[in-house]
């Protein structure tokens, strides 16, 4: 939350928000403060970005609005911050998918489908080539010639 690198409640006003940042980057700024360039570097521009969205009221507005739905989501339950009522196909109420090493059809193979077939006959044939040129190598590619 931008209110938090500045120190201020999320209800503060402009002046109290002034106050804050020119306190704050007294204390970052990378010319004047007494830590590593690039920590203070990179707590400036924080400091910076929470600013000029926090006293823009515009920005501040998208800002709240924002934060706000993300506050909604989260009291619904979310899923990657989008309510679970828009996870398609998501039930909560449904209980969880069962462990995938328990056998869950009692012994019985799945029927594969024909995609499923066909690239399973493929893939023993790509086996058996390859082993077929293994063995040509092995035996016949080194055989003297006459």
């Amino acid at each position: 939350m931008l209110c938090r690198y500045l120190g201020v409640s999320s209800n503060a006003e402009l002046e109290e928000i002034k106050s804050a940042y020119r306190r704050l980057s007294k204390l970052y700024h990378p010319d004047s403060t007494q830590l590593p360039l690039e920590i203070a570097a990179q707590k400036f521009m924080r400091l910076k970005d929470a600013y000029d969205t926090l006293s823009n009221q515009e920005l501040r507005n998208l800002y709240d609005n924002r934060l706000e739905r993300k506050v909604v989501s989260n009291t619904e339950g979310s899923m990657y911050g989008y309510p679970i009522s828009s996870q398609q196909g998501y039930d909560s109420r449904k209980k969880r998918p069962e462990r995938m090493d328990v056998d869950t059809l009692g012994g019985r193979n799945m029927p594969l489908s024909g995609q499923a077939m066909t690239a399973l006959a493929f893939d023993l044939f790509v086996l058996c080539f390859c082993i077929g040129v293994i063995i040509f190598v092995a035996f016949f590619k080194n055989a003297p010639s006459t």
